[in-house]
């Protein structure tokens, strides 16, 4: 099934008498007519098949452009089935006259809607015809007046399709038409923008992990703005899912998401995945805060004179360093962080 306009031809054939008038019309409106033929000596510009009986084919190329039937320069404003009559006017005998309907949709169909999209298809939905006036639906879709892509829906009761072979973040124009044996009028057009295509996704976690107090640290991820942070994003802490209930934007393009963490004191590490749904994608990236498997060995303080302590210990390839923290009575007095065995 083609988009508009839509060209077929119509035919006409006279047998008989060689002295006639033909007229061929759709409604009260002629779309060719012929006086005073002879196929003797006065042939109207018909295609003579068969000499001996008079047999001659009359043709017309018709037009039609979902509102109008055309051929040449007559044109005929129409809705619904069009039935054309071919009409020959004997001057000597019976005349004649031959009916043609073709079935077109009277309406459009409606409530055209977007149910899915993701950065190549578009899914869209409309409220199906009746089985007598569809056999099928004929899905346009274009983009900057150009025509992308024409599907053909088979079947009156099928109401949605999945565009696919998209390019990302491109908006597109879309309708539909029902068919029978032509199209109908078409539906009213929505616009559509598929999401962009994402090459490298727009995140970091190692750049942004900062060390809040002893026990707090705070991690942030960086998204694109095509999704919504609340419902489209969230977390994972070593396995456990957590909500991205903190974000801000950053620019018209960037969200910045942030998850607090408190790393167990027990010498847990602490694994973190941002993860996010972006055209149908997963996008996860993730960040391990190494905790050691235990504590130093061999720990040994010694008092120095009545303000000073040294502290030392047995190195450990697993650290990166070390936080010495010493109280009195219960209460934190200096947290210090070296990363030597002694101090």
């Amino acid at each position: 099934m083609t988009v508009y306009p839509q060209e077929y031809k119509l035919n006409c054939t006279k047998i008989g008498h060689a002295n006639y008038d033909i007229n061929m019309s759709i409604g009260s409106t002629a779309l060719a007519s012929y006086t005073a033929c002879y196929d003797l000596n006065n042939p109207c510009p018909g295609t003579v098949l068969v000499s001996s009986t008079n047999t001659v084919r009359y043709t017309i190329t018709i037009t039609w452009d979902g509102m109008t039937v055309s051929s040449g320069s007559i044109s005929q404003s129409t809705t619904g089935d069009q039935m054309y009559q071919c009409l020959l006017d004997n001057v000597g005998g019976a005349d004649r006259t031959r009916t043609l309907t073709i079935k077109v949709p009277a309406t459009a169909p409606s409530s055209l809607t977007e149910v899915n999209k993701t950065a190549t298809t578009i899914t869209v939905s409309w409220t199906a015809l009746d089985s007598s006036d569809a056999d099928g639906y004929v899905v346009n879709v274009t983009s900057d007046t150009d025509t992308v892509q024409t599907v053909q829906v088979e079947g009156s009761s099928n109401n949605t399709i999945t565009l696919n072979g998209l390019r990302g973040g491109t908006t597109y124009s879309i309708t539909v038409r029902a068919y029978q044996q032509l199209l109908g009028p078409a539906s009213s057009t929505i616009s559509v923008q598929t999401l962009p295509v994402i090459n490298s996704i727009n995140w970091t976690l190692l750049s942004s992990i900062t060390q809040l107090n002893n026990t707090q640290y705070r991690i942030d991820c960086l998204t694109t703005t095509d999704i919504n942070p609340s419902a489209d994003a969230y977390w994972l802490v070593n396995g456990v899912m957590k909500s991205n209930s903190m974000y801000t934007s950053i620019d018209v393009l960037t969200y910045n998401n942030t998850l607090l963490v408190y790393p167990d004191s027990l010498g847990v590490s602490v694994n973190v995945t941002c993860i996010a749904m972006i055209g149908g994608v997963n996008y996860s990236p993730s960040v391990i805060l190494h905790a050691p498997s235990g504590p130093p060995n061999n720990v040994r303080g010694f008092i120095l004179n009545t303000n000073s302590i040294k502290v030392n210990w047995t190195n450990s390839s697993e650290p990166n360093g070390y936080v010495i923290e010493y109280t009195t009575g219960g209460v934190t007095r200096n947290v210090v962080s070296t990363s030597e065995d002694e101090i």
